[in-house]
């Protein structure tokens, strides 16, 4: 059975974060997977 890598990468912003996939190997092609919203918590911790 051969063993598949891939690399996800997280760019965080306060309103979003975007989602990117890289397959394993130097000159692998990036594809950008989208757009998460993010939710806004006020209050304090905990």
């Amino acid at each position: 059975m051969s063993e598949t890598v891939k690399y996800v990468g997280l760019d965080v912003h306060k309103n979003m974060i975007a989602v990117a996939v890289a397959q394993d190997g130097k000159r692998a092609e990036v594809w950008g997977h989208g757009e998460i919203a993010t939710l806004h918590h006020q209050g304090g911790r905990g």
